[in-house]
């Protein structure tokens, strides 16, 4: 009997360790996905403004020629 309550320990201990790794995984997956988002966001952001800055109906400069 002693030996299967060491199992049974053993298991619930194996069981909360693997619980708390999946648990902080998916917490940096959030993360991680969170700042790509960020990130792609503010490229978006600062490419929008640069057009803007360049519209056609203004007087062409240096800086608009590629677009």
């Amino acid at each position: 009997m002693g030996k299967n309550l060491m199992t049974d320990e053993y298991n619930a201990t194996l069981i909360d360790i693997k619980n708390i790794i999946s648990q902080s995984r998916d917490k940096a997956y959030k993360v991680i996905s969170y700042a790509t988002l960020d990130t792609y966001w503010k490229i978006g952001k600062r490419i929008f403004k640069e057009e803007q800055t360049c519209i056609p109906l203004k007087p062409a400069s240096p800086r608009c020629e590629n677009w």
